[in-house]
């Protein structure tokens, strides 16, 4: 992401851009969601698939998100999450290069 431009989250979550595709990670202890968006506009995460990772100092876990809506991949359950925990997502679109997005829990 440019340092001129910041780009806000639109649903209390973290964003990274990646590729110019921009990422708006959601980590809470019962829900992981992961919001996909390119310049604004919502990207479609049909047959989309994530593989997340926590790691909390030496202690990882990790999950599978699911496409929860157009642009919303989701996992629900019980989530090592935190301040400080890093979260690392490996997002799968369909026709499309695998994207890592790495990001920390304020």
């Amino acid at each position: 992401m440019s340092w001129w431009c910041q780009i806000k989250p639109k649903h209390s979550g973290i964003v990274q851009e990646v590729s110019e595709i921009q990422y708006e990670v959601v980590a809470k202890p019962d829900s992981v969601a992961i919001y996909i968006e390119d310049h604004g506009k919502k990207v479609d995460v049909k047959g989309a698939i994530a593989k997340v990772s926590f790691l909390n100092g030496v202690e990882k876990s990790g999950t599978m998100l699911a496409p929860a809506s157009e642009n919303k991949l989701e996992a629900k359950g019980t989530f090592n999450v935190k301040s400080g925990t890093k979260v690392t997502a490996v997002v799968t679109m369909v026709g499309k290069a695998t994207k890592t997005v790495r990001v920390f829990v304020p």
